[in-house]
């Protein structure tokens, strides 16, 4: 739990006035230790003081831990945030929701709410094919962490594997993948920007209000149009 503890620290002192962090804590009961918050300087302390507090007991409620923590993101009003679960575990799914079926369904669901979850198993007692379908339905990575001194590396590389920007000028070079989430109205000439800047190999476009208006449907046809020639 000890280098749990220094991944979050490590995480608080990253992010910056504009990002928001909740950290949830799970065994036998789930807890929130503190809810989304902007992480501003005048939050940071006692946010410090909380994760110094986080302590390991009980048994392994991984559903209510990973429900409360998309919860917790799907409740903001930043609908254009990227949003991510990073969901921590060293055992085995064992009170609660312990089914991989419902499990996986509550990844789904809290992708189809633009949530992603990313999945970090520590030590050799958790469920490997669980936490990598979790990652796999979250459209989140899946790590593998034998020994416990090895997670802060790797969650620094969770976290700087994600990268938002508002333009596309903030770009620093053409990407493998961009996932695009704007409103149907933006959709058609921010695509048709990043084909002419040939700005990323794939892009995943998250939107919505193309089917309920005719205005939307036409939106609808001329973008498949472009991608179809582009």
């Amino acid at each position: 739990i000890a280098h749990a503890r220094a991944a979050a620290q490590y995480l608080l002192s990253v992010l910056g006035a504009r990002d928001r962090l909740s950290l949830v804590s799970y065994n036998t009961n789930v807890t929130i230790f503190f809810p989304l918050t902007a992480v501003t300087r005048a939050n940071r302390g006692w946010m410090a003081q909380r994760i110094a507090n986080l302590r390991a007991t009980g048994m392994t409620n991984l559903g209510g831990g990973l429900d409360i923590g998309v919860r917790q993101l799907a409740q903001a009003r930043e609908r254009q945030a990227v949003q991510r679960v990073i969901l921590i575990s060293d055992g085995l799914a064992n009170v609660g929701v312990i089914s991989p079926v419902a499990l996986n369904g509550m990844a789904t669901s809290a992708r189809n709410r633009r949530v992603s979850v990313s999945t970090m198993g520590v030590g050799v007692q958790f469920n490997e094919i669980l936490l990598q379908s979790l990652a796999e339905y979250g459209g989140g990575r899946y790590h593998y962490i034998k020994d416990a001194h090895a997670l802060l590396p790797i969650f620094r590389q969770e976290i700087a594997g994600v990268q938002a920007v508002k333009t596309l000028d903030e770009l620093p070079e053409r990407v493998d993948m961009a996932v695009v989430s704007v409103p149907a109205q933006a959709a058609l000439p921010l695509l048709e920007d990043m084909i002419v800047r040939r700005s990323a190999e794939s892009v995943i476009l998250i939107s919505g209000g193309f089917g309920e208006t005719e205005e939307g449907r036409d939106r609808e046809a001329r973008l498949k149009t472009i991608l179809e020639k582009s």
